[in-house]
């Protein structure tokens, strides 16, 4: 699946990921996905660059919202338990919808040729979305 029908199914009646504030979700879900493919890789600012204007042009976000995206993923160590806190509301807590989306998350990883770096900020993701508050 790609990245951007996977967007396109959140918030749908068929789509596991039926939160109530999508546009939250889906930002927050930026940070990590964008976070995690771009960890601690030399040219991180084209990467990121590139992606804050796919996710700007897909998701409909204004400037300010594509900058403080890019922002948020630069600073990604600082706001990670931010991004969290909105992913465990928007899935009420639910494991098995925490599970799906770890699942989802963990093959767009794969697809961008994961490093270990990348692995550890997945495995550090998994400790805070299911931590008890």
């Amino acid at each position: 699946m790609s990245l951007k029908r996977w967007y396109d199914s959140i918030g749908t009646k068929d789509g596991i990921f039926d939160v109530e504030d999508i546009k939250s979700f889906r930002f927050a879900t930026g940070i990590l996905i964008c976070s995690i493919v771009n960890h601690n890789k030399k040219h991180m600012n084209e990467d990121l660059n590139e992606f804050c204007d796919f996710f700007k042009q897909e998701q409909g976000l204004s400037e300010l919202e594509a900058k403080n995206l890019y922002e948020d993923v630069k600073d990604f160590d600082a706001n990670i338990d931010k991004q969290i806190s909105v992913i465990k509301t928007q899935l009420k807590d639910s494991n098995y919808k925490k599970l799906e989306f770890m699942h989802t998350l963990n093959r767009f990883i794969i697809k961008d040729n994961c490093s270990s770096a990348d692995y550890t900020c997945f495995e550090t993701l998994i400790e805070k979305l299911f931590a008890k508050k």
